[in-house]
């Protein structure tokens, strides 16, 4: 009933195979329905396939690959030609190859198999839910669903993910703080004879102040700066492991990394106020009787 309104229909074909040792998804869609489908597409280089044996690099997998437009690709007995790279979507395209569905269906002896179908509506008041289950009711046997409302979920736990992860992130600098205090504080009680000499020889309270409060400046600024380089490095040697389908990079950030220093600094002078200004007030007859 609502077939008028429907503009785009698009079948894809997935298949795991082996490239070069690496296992990669490649996407046999018809590239005509999916440049209408998916108009965000551009590519960064080359040109849309025009052949069967073309196929279209999402920006990580060329980036894995080291390919570029012009160049081949061994699969078995194939020559796959690179026609063209999309530029990245932040999406799971991102990672795929995709070439012609007919010639996946041949190559891969699936017949006339399709792993999913995704349709485009004509205009964006169309009645989604009406024509979501006017399919499922044609075909049983299939899972309907509409992108609208699954993005809208995703978008949702998205944000609840955000503010979760604000909440952790006050957490931790809360803790961290009070991790601080409760060191300074007991490193002002283990200098007390040091404190009682600084005020002996002229130190004033201001003084006293300055040079503690110097010297956690400088711990928190290693400090920041050893944890944006964990932060930076780890993930390198533990992203493979957990998720190996993707080339994911983890790029030198200046900005974040002088947050993260800034940050680190404002937390650590905070939290060593109050120790300062309690080991500046130290009576340095009684801090010298401790000697």
């Amino acid at each position: 009933q609502n077939n008028q309104n429907i503009s785009t229909v698009a079948p894809k074909l997935l298949v795991v195979t082996e490239i070069k040792g690496r296992k990669v998804l490649v996407a046999g869609v018809d590239f005509g329905s999916e440049f209408r489908l998916k108009k965000w597409w551009r590519l960064s280089a080359g040109m849309k396939p025009e052949m069967s044996g073309d196929i279209l690099l999402g920006g990580d997998a060329a980036a894995q690959f080291k390919v570029t437009p012009g160049d081949v690709l061994p699969l078995g007995k194939d020559k796959l030609r690179v026609s063209g790279v999309l530029d990245s979507t932040g999406s799971q395209d991102d990672g795929l190859l995709f070439a012609d569905i007919r010639w996946v269906q041949q190559r891969f002896r699936k017949g006339n198999a399709v792993s999913l179908i995704e349709l485009s509506a004509l205009c964006s008041g169309c009645p989604i839910s009406d024509i979501v289950s006017q399919i499922s009711s044609v075909l049983p046997g299939a899972r309907v669903v509409a992108v609208k409302e699954t993005m809208e979920l995703k978008m949702q736990a998205m944000h609840y993910f955000h503010k979760f992860s604000l909440g952790i992130s006050a957490l931790l600098l809360i803790v961290a703080g009070m991790i601080i205090f409760f060191a300074m504080t007991a490193a002002v009680r283990e200098r007390v004879q040091e404190v009682g000499l600084f005020r002996a020889v002229g130190f004033r309270t201001g003084h006293i102040i300055l040079v503690l409060l110097t010297e956690a400046f400088f711990i928190s600024l290693l400090a920041g700066a050893v944890g944006y380089a964990i932060g930076i490095i780890s993930p390198r040697f533990i992203a493979p492991y957990l998720m190996s389908a993707y080339n994911l990079t983890f790029p030198f950030n200046p900005l974040l990394a002088v947050a993260a220093l800034i940050a680190s600094v404002v937390v650590g002078l905070a939290a060593s106020i109050y120790p300062a200004i309690r080991a500046s007030r130290l009576d340095p007859v009684e801090a010298l009787r401790m000697l």
